[in-house]
């Protein structure tokens, strides 16, 4: 299992699942992690599901397609693919 890094340098088990497929795959009641694109397609349908929903950044995505929709997500994550 993953782990996650809080604000306070505390450790965790990372509850966030990542959306493998299209919004038509995305489970109900989880911590759901969705790409960019996914987001962009299906954000109507998405925050109709139970669960928290966050939204995966890969570098060459645009940020300001999220300015409208902060409020709607729990998590915004960025991969850096090397350091």
């Amino acid at each position: 299992m993953r782990s996650l890094i809080s604000k306070t340098a505390v450790v965790t088990d990372d509850p966030w699942q990542v959306l493998e497929g299209g919004a038509g795959n995305a489970p109900q009641g989880t911590d759901l992690l969705v790409p960019l694109a996914v987001w962009v397609d299906a954000r109507y349908v998405l925050v109709e599901r139970a669960g928290r929903l966050g939204v995966w950044l890969e570098p060459a995505d645009d940020p300001a397609l999220l300015a409208a929709d902060v409020g709607r997500l729990s998590l915004i994550a960025v991969h850096f693919p090397s350091f």
